[in-house]
């Protein structure tokens, strides 16, 4: 059962978030760099949401991000997370398919290698699908998937980074782009959807 969430509760700040991770294991860090990142990203920074999909009130979750719950807590909270992950997956269903095992062969290789690839092909073949898909089940939650918007510019850009990262959204673009340093490295994989609307 969860509790009423108030918009004006502080929400956990990706530094004390970074610091918070030291405290669980290797395993468990990747399942809490997940949910940092679905609470960041397909759920566009809703605390309520996330409340109703972990079925657990916003103090606990915040505790959880800061490394500060209950050690007797940490295992059950990591439950709930699988648990999440895995509706996550049936609720996102993909149809294995060429283009499908192409498009995840080529994200594994990004991941893999640190590598930079660029994918094309007509529309409606699943490309934009198959990579939400992607980004929601690999990578241990490092994967920041962005969807550009037409006439983009270079602060747009960074604003949406920073959104998806947890990371202030505040200052100039160059103040942006300083926050967003420490919390964006190779282990990451950065998708970006339209990527054509950066070319002009």
């Amino acid at each position: 059962m969860t509790t009423e969430v108030n918009n004006n509760t502080a929400r956990p700040r990706i530094n004390s978030f970074t610091e918070g991770l030291q405290s669980y294991s290797i395993e468990q860090r990747e399942k809490m760099q997940w949910l940092w990142g679905y609470y960041h990203g397909p759920l566009q920074d809703s605390k309520s949401r996330l409340c109703a999909e972990l079925g657990m009130d916003w103090e606990k979750i915040s505790r959880a991000f800061s490394g500060k719950l209950a050690a007797k807590d940490i295992d059950d909270f990591i439950l709930s997370v699988d648990n999440l992950k895995n509706r996550t997956c049936k609720d996102k269903p993909l149809v294995d398919n060429i283009v499908s095992r192409q498009i995840i062969d080529a994200l594994n290789y990004c991941r893999d290698n640190s590598a930079m690839i660029y994918i094309s092909g007509t529309t409606g073949r699943g490309k934009t699908y198959t990579s939400e898909y992607w980004a929601m089940q690999n990578n241990h939650g490092r994967t920041k998937f962005l969807r550009i918007p037409s006439d983009c510019s270079r602060r747009a850009l960074v604003r949406l980074m920073c959104k998806v990262c947890g990371v202030p959204c505040r200052g100039n673009t160059v103040e942006m782009e300083e926050n967003l340093k420490g919390h964006i490295n190779p282990t990451n994989v950065i998708i970006i959807d339209e990527a054509g609307h950066l070319i002009g």
